[in-house]
């Protein structure tokens, strides 16, 4: 059974292209918003009284381009995400596939086979990891599970196997 965050993980890999068109319009929008305010020196009245107001130039047009690069950036891992995970669906069977795309794309209750659950976390933890690392930044350690049973000796032996003890 999967946790919600998975869950909202699979779903969030599948709606990658909308995200991708999503962030294209959004860096058009910071353009154009940049390009239609008033560049003008103006009077404004706000809590300080009247005062002129000036747009520099040198301020915003490296805020502008700041947060263009950052959008670009968002742009390219979602490429990344969406070339990756377009081969690994590409690679499954058409049954599998079918599965896939029946839940997470038209939201049918499908029951999935557990091994291509884990299969599909895999690959989805493969891709962040891969964009860790072209990022240079270091991937979160993966959690580790420990699995208990009845018998308490057991359970004592496995969690001091877990902490070095």
């Amino acid at each position: 059974m999967l946790d919600i965050f998975d869950e909202i993980m699979i779903k969030n890999y599948f709606s990658l292209l909308s995200n991708h068109n999503r962030l294209i319009a959004y860096r058009k929008n910071i353009k154009t918003a940049f390009y239609l305010q008033n560049m003008s020196t103006h009077i404004e009245y706000d809590e300080l009284g009247m005062h002129a107001k000036g747009f520099r130039p040198d301020r915003e047009v490296e805020k502008l381009y700041e947060c263009l690069e950052l959008i670009d950036r968002r742009i390219e891992r979602s490429v990344f995400r969406q070339r990756n995970f377009k081969a690994y669906l590409e690679k499954l069977s058409l049954e599998e596939s079918q599965y896939l795309k029946s839940k997470y794309l038209e939201g049918k209750e499908v029951l999935i086979p557990e091994y291509l659950q884990a299969d599909l976390l895999d690959e989805i933890s493969e891709i962040e990891t891969a964009i860790c690392y072209r990022s240079n930044v270091e991937p979160e350690p993966e959690k580790i599970v420990v699995d208990l049973d009845e018998d308490v000796d057991d359970n004592l032996e496995r969690l001091c196997d877990f902490f070095a003890i």
